[in-house]
């Protein structure tokens, strides 16, 4: 069977206009699989990955005055109290948290880390408020 192109169009070069069609790089017939295979009698091995969770490099900063006082400056600011969460990727504070208290907090949106990551510029002011809120709690 013929490969069929998975895109079609047109290239447009001031009055030039050229059809350009996508084709995939490899056919169904030119596929390849990778085996493994026991030396000693030619055998196939199989075999199956079995994904563990890991504990390495996890961190919970239990509730206490630490987190007492984030709440505190987070909700002077947005008039809110926040939920105390686990929840959420892995942060670059695990490198830290054995040397000082650590919390997650920071700004969320639809486009945190992509090429586009924006945020209106009223939430990182109210976030400089409650960093400096939580800061000033700390070291009073």
């Amino acid at each position: 069977m013929a490969p069929r192109a998975y895109w079609k169009g047109y290239l447009k070069l001031s009055l030039v206009s050229c059809p350009i069609a996508l084709y995939p790089a490899t056919s169904e017939r030119e596929k390849i699989s990778f085996h493994q295979v026991n030396k000693a009698t030619g055998n196939r091995i199989k075999a199956r990955i079995v994904w563990e969770p890991s504990n390495a490099n996890v961190f919970v900063t239990k509730p206490g005055a630490f987190t007492d006082l984030a709440v505190a400056a987070i909700e002077e600011v947005t008039g809110r109290k926040p939920e105390l969460s686990t929840s959420g990727g892995t942060s670059d504070a695990r490198f830290i948290a054995g040397y000082c208290p650590v919390i997650e907090f920071g700004l969320v949106g639809q486009t945190m880390h992509q090429i586009d990551e924006r945020t209106p510029v009223t939430d990182l002011e109210k976030l400089t408020k409650i960093y400096r809120g939580i800061l000033a709690r700390y070291f009073a």
